[in-house]
């Protein structure tokens, strides 16, 4: 699990550091603030590999560009270099959570990559000055599993097994997979495999198939209460019997029983693509972990790491108000032993609203992202929760910072009327533009209209 992270100068900001809470850790914000940033940074950190494009060490508007001068090798001086430190802990044995490893990676200017200190991969020059101290206190890697929901589509899994066990690098260990790879399957050349080729995931089709025809597969029973956990309250996620779809695709199709009949999933919404990927990897990578385990001969991780960028995407808001607190309660069902860090970035005030009965200070956090223009900063603050009730009270609490929950327009519309309001003369016209301003943006039900025709009653006008 991740406690600490440290960020300087890396990414859209100079400094930026987080206490994470050890269960649930939601990040909000306006867009280009560096969330999903963050989730990639996160990534590395347990893995020291990226899913996709690697961090970027922070660069400065233009005026800020001048610096201390660089050492006569060309490079910054040490004190300058970009860096990333991390702490993560482990579960002990017994249960207790005890500290583990620090990991820090500094940029290489030259070789435009990031140099990480690790144990049994050191690189003591490239750890930042601030984490020097930690080098001596560094123990082995938390053995976690990883699973990255990314924003494109893609997914991400990391086993530490693998690492561990010796069978591969960091690198080989870290599966990322298109869309299109996690519903297919994926093959990857390799030399020492006969025919040259090696498997690195069946795909949901193939395996949800091969799950399903076997006589009591635990991984189909598993998949079952993924999806029993997943499912929107009006709409449960029902396997039915394959099919199938088309005379030229000679695979068997998993299909889903609805109320309105049995649809493929390969022809279900994007919605619903998207929940049932998720379940897939899930019961797959923890399948796959604890055939590890029982291959490595050793006792499975105690440590499950989730990544999830936008839980809300293409969800319907039915499913959006569910989504978060079922993820958690789904990695429960299939790894009732292990530990869960959950790491959401999200946009939605449905999704914080659906986490209020569940919302546990001493387990999770709320963290901010916010620009401040004048100093050319992104600012990340860590947010007492408080309960807004309503989802419109989200919308305008200091998490999203909107002034009112209505459209652009009828937020103008609602400024310039109450600016009317706190005038001490009001001429006839004025008050029958604004009030067409009024109608034009508001519905006839807006709660707004009380007011501003009492207040019009008050000053005698008739609109």
């Amino acid at each position: 699990m991740i406690r600490h992270l440290t960020l300087k100068d890396v990414g859209p900001a100079r400094d930026l550091k987080f206490a994470f809470s050890p269960r649930l850790n939601v990040l909000t914000g306006d867009n280009g603030l560096g969330k999903t940033f963050v989730l990639d940074v996160l990534w590395w950190v347990l893995t020291t590999t990226w899913a996709g494009e690697k961090a970027f060490p922070w660069r400065p508007p233009e005026p800020e560009r001048a610096g201390p001068e660089p050492s006569p090798e060309g490079q910054p001086p040490p004190d300058t270099a970009p860096g990333i430190l991390a702490v993560l802990t482990k579960r002990a044995a017994g249960g207790d959570v005890e500290e583990g490893v620090a990991t820090a990676a500094a940029w290489h200017w030259e070789t435009q990559e990031w140099l990480s200190y690790s144990p049994g991969r050191p690189h003591p020059d490239a750890v930042p000055p601030q984490a020097r101290h930690l080098l001596d206190e560094a123990a082995d890697r938390p053995a976690s599993l990883v699973i990255y929901a990314r924003i494109d589509g893609s997914y991400a899994v990391w086993d530490a097994h693998y690492v561990k066990g010796g069978i591969a690098s960091s690198a080989e260990a870290a599966i990322v997979l298109k869309a299109g790879e996690l519903w297919d399957g994926k093959e990857v050349a390799d030399s020492e495999v006969q025919g040259g080729k090696r498997t690195v995931i069946g795909g949901l089709i193939a395996d949800w198939v091969n799950w399903q025809q076997r006589s009591r597969s635990p991984e189909f029973e598993a998949l079952r209460r993924v999806l029993t956990a997943l499912s929107s309250p009006d709409e449960p996620l029902v396997p039915g019997e394959p099919t199938r779809v088309h005379l030229r695709d000679r695979r068997d199709i998993p299909t889903l029983s609805t109320s309105y009949g049995v649809v493929p999933v390969t022809l279900a919404s994007a919605g619903v693509r998207r929940a049932l990927s998720l379940a897939y990897l899930l019961v797959w990578a923890w399948t796959e972990h604890a055939k590890a385990s029982k291959q490595s001969r050793r006792p499975p991780t105690r440590d499950v790491v989730l990544l999830i960028d936008e839980p809300e995407l293409h969800q319907h808001p039915a499913w959006q108000r569910v989504f978060l607190p079922a993820i958690l309660t789904a990695v429960g069902t299939i790894a009732p032993n292990a530990a869960v860090q959950v790491f959401a970035a999200t946009h939605s005030p449905l999704v914080l609203a659906s986490l209020e009965p569940h919302f546990d200070p001493a387990l999770d956090t709320l963290f901010t992202f916010d620009v401040m223009p004048r100093a050319h900063r992104v600012k990340v603050e860590k947010v007492p929760w408080r309960p807004r009730g309503d989802v419109s009270n989200w919308l305008t609490s200091d998490v999203f910072d909107l002034g009112y929950a209505r459209s652009r327009e009828a937020e103008e519309a609602l400024k310039k009327a109450v600016k009317v309001l706190d005038k001490p003369e009001l001429t006839d016209e004025e008050a029958r533009k604004v009030h067409r301003d009024l109608h034009a943006a508001l519905g006839d039900t807006d709660p707004f209209w009380a007011r501003w025709l009492s207040y019009a009653r008050a000053k005698g006008i008739e609109l």
